[in-house]
């Protein structure tokens, strides 16, 4: 072996060794590395050998210099900085309920096949806590795919992305106003299906419950899909309720809303805009003491299989993977063809589901 060779071997041998300790959390950022003198002494080479490892390192990203003061681990989220590395971040804003993992499994495995890795944030539905994600990681990732939290508090900073020509795709719902890439289930033809479906049941007397129907593209899309099944079929509009109960109505408030849908009233079926709000009217009702027609049916949106109802129930079957899989799709196509908006829009079918 040559003395170019040999040289080479060890420089990249202490670079290799200190970014394995960096990647690894070993150490950590703001720690302190040994001095040039030292880490020759350690690997028996000359200080320029070292010096030539510590300036890879330095440009690579792992590490700063302080003249005067030392070496230091730099802060090492994933950066385009390191050209190796191309990552796509997701950031959703559901509490985990199962479901989420056929998402993540379906951008994370078309990803691999494009060499991304993913990496993965909840805002918990937090919108303060999601612009922060989205500051954090813009300039750190290759691009990102958005779960939005239910508010419309970070229109403005959607808008900045756009006018940046940022490559962003949303999932499950997207912002009002704002030109964009999406991908969702077909939130119309749920609402279509389900509006049908109780219609031809006979149901006439039907109350749509809702959080927040002038915030949400999703509960819109559902609301209006139900609504064209009402006017084909010919049923009086007046005997469809609509009721918004709110994000910010506390739990006590909801309550005695639906306490007041139930007291002698005359329905014959509920649709809540999605499973987890159809659930709590089920225990609701369970909980009281109403006088329920026969043909009483609660009609909810997402299939999860976490609970089981406790009364006829229907829902609405979204395919999270394939969701994830197409906004995968839409990303890396943005991202090949550097067109970073190109406002296409992806809609999963969906099916529906009787747990009657």
């Amino acid at each position: 072996m040559n003395v170019e060779n040999e040289n080479k071997l060890k420089y990249m041998e202490i670079y290799n060794h200190y970014k394995g300790l960096i990647k690894s959390k070993i150490l950590s950022p703001g720690d302190k590395i040994p001095t040039e003198n030292e880490i020759g002494e350690a690997f028996k080479v000359s200080r320029i050998t070292v010096t030539k490892a510590l300036n890879m390192l330095a440009n690579d990203g792992f590490i700063y210099r302080i003249p005067g003061s030392g070496t230091y681990v730099k802060d090492t989220e994933p950066s385009k900085k390191d050209p190796g590395l191309k990552v796509i971040s997701l950031i959703v804003s559901f509490k985990p309920q199962g479901r989420e993992i056929e998402l993540i499994q379906g951008i994370e495995n078309y990803l691999k096949l494009h060499g991304y890795l993913l990496s993965v944030s909840n805002s918990n539905d937090d919108p303060e806590v999601e612009k922060q994600l989205i500051l954090d990681f813009k300039d750190k990732v290759d691009g990102i795919i958005l779960y939005p939290s239910a508010s419309n508090m970070n229109t403005d900073l959607f808008f900045d992305l756009f006018k940046e020509n940022y490559p962003i795709v949303y999932v499950d719902k997207y912002p009002f106003n704002v030109p964009c890439n999406y991908v969702t289930s077909d939130n119309f033809a749920g609402g279509y299906a389900i509006g049908k479906y109780l219609i031809d049941k006979n149901h006439e007397n039907i109350a749509l419950v809702f959080y927040d129907l002038v915030s949400h593209t999703s509960e819109i899309d559902r609301f209006n899909g139900f609504m064209k099944a009402v006017t084909e079929k010919g049923i009086n509009k007046e005997n469809i309720r609509i009721i918004s109960i709110g994000k910010n109505r506390s739990e006590e408030s909801r309550e005695e809303l639906y306490h007041q849908l139930l007291t002698n009233s005359d329905l014959t079926a509920i649709f809540a805009c999605n499973d987890v709000l159809a659930y709590k009217i089920m225990n609701h009702i369970s909980n009281g003491n109403y006088k329920l027609p026969k043909n009483f049916v609660i009609a909810g949106f997402d299939d999860l299989n976490s609970i089981t109802p406790n009364l006829p129930f229907i829902t609405v079957h979204q395919e999270l993977y394939d969701i994830g899989e197409e906004a995968a799709k839409l990303i890396m196509g943005i991202i090949a063809n550097n067109v970073y908006i190109i406002n296409e829009h992806k809609i999963v079918p969906v099916r529906l589901v009787e747990k009657v």
